[in-house]
């Protein structure tokens, strides 16, 4: 099965559609995807809800929310730079539905108008649930931007009775057709238990999914990076059970009349974080993708222990079987420079972006040799 992707036909086996947060760390991966990857990934962008952050006020330190503006400031040329002359999908999920800008603008709406002032290529998500403003600000960038719609079901929506009656009203509400849409069916959060059950009830939840193949793109997207490694001491495997699920659905592709496009949550879990825990410093760590599995890596706290300890991370990942050498992608050429001491330990932004890079590239490469499959 192919789709059409920027204009041009993919194998929708070989294409990747990476959920991840609108953060510095996430943009900087895609940034640095080599240029063979870029037009086989459409990654889904959430843009965060507003965080907790550190400020002096009457010379005092003291915490207080981010506005809208620091959220979203230089959303267009971030995007930019993260998509070059790629696409995403764009979605408000996570924001609060009646915070609006300052000057009373939608956020998804003041998003989206920046994107076009930057060139960058957005198309806004929605879903039946969402409330009316998010939605007007969906069908006037439709409208605006000829470039569709994405229509993004969660688990609950996904086996609804009224899942054909609610995605026709979405369609008419935004002023889309299924051969203008793409659909993301987004089961979230899974455990290794959970494969089995899940990918029969997908299965029959594709076999009778309206419009099957006039849809633009359909996505199969879950996630199962645990919410907290905190308890990991060291070093530990964490199963990947968003891939071992695709492997389970791959295995029954010949009940299909559509595979999917395989989606992810990368390296985090599917729900934000908290404001509140977004000013806590954590640990260090590595996040590393291995075919089944992810590596995870956890030092000490950083507030005692400092940033340093970062080096000495990268190299055990470096010695471990599943390293995939420095040449494979950004990730992995600067675990190796840190282990060697030829690049600084970075930030937590880096570190993110170290795993996204690695991440996506081991998926990619997933894809085009099945690989695990």
């Amino acid at each position: 099965m192919w789709a059409v992707v920027r204009g041009e036909l993919v194998s929708e086996r070989r294409h990747y559609v990476p959920v991840l947060k609108l953060l510095q760390g996430e943009r900087g991966a895609l940034q640095e995807l080599a240029p063979e990857h870029r037009k086989r990934v459409t990654p889904l962008l959430e843009i965060h809800p507003p965080r907790w952050k550190r400020v002096v006020e009457d010379k005092e330190k003291t915490t207080r929310p981010q506005t809208l503006e620091e959220v979203l400031n230089k959303v267009g040329p971030n995007l930019a730079k993260a998509l070059a002359q790629g696409r995403a999908f764009i979605d408000g999920l996570y924001l609060p539905p009646a915070m609006k800008m300052a000057s009373g603008e939608h956020p998804l709406a003041y998003v989206m108008e920046e994107a076009r002032r930057a060139e960058a290529q957005l198309v806004p998500v929605t879903s039946p649930e969402r409330a009316e403003g998010y939605q007007v600000a969906v069908k006037a960038a439709v409208a605006a931007d000829k470039l569709g719609v994405c229509i993004r079901l969660r688990r609950a929506e996904l086996f609804d009775n009224d899942l054909k009656g609610k995605l026709q009203r979405v369609l008419e509400g935004v002023g889309a057709v299924p051969e203008t849409a793409d659909l993301v069916l987004d089961v979230g959060q899974v455990q290794a238990d959970d494969v089995n059950m899940l990918s029969k009830s997908i299965i029959g939840v594709l076999a009778t999914l309206p419009h099957v193949k006039k849809w633009r793109t359909i996505t199969l997207a879950s996630g199962a990076f645990p919410q907290k490694i905190s308890h990991i001491d060291g070093m530990e495997k964490v199963p990947r059970a968003d891939w071992l699920l695709w492997k389970s659905i791959v295995s029954k592709a010949e009940a299909l009349v559509r595979l999917p496009v395989y989606g992810d949550y990368s390296v985090q879990y599917t729900e934000p974080a908290t404001p509140e825990a977004t000013i806590h410093m954590g640990s260090a760590n590595i996040r590393y993708t291995a075919d089944d599995h992810w590596l995870v890596l956890r030092g000490l706290g950083l507030k005692q222990h400092g940033y340093e300890q970062y080096h000495e991370l990268a190299n055990h990942i470096r010695s471990q079987e599943c390293y995939a050498g420095r040449g494979f992608c950004w990730g992995d050429e600067y675990i190796f420079n840190c282990a060697g001491g030829a690049e600084t330990p970075g930030s937590q932004s880096t570190w993110r972006k170290v795993a996204t890079s690695h991440h996506v590239a081991h998926v990619l490469r997933q894809l085009t040799t099945r690989r695990g499959t």
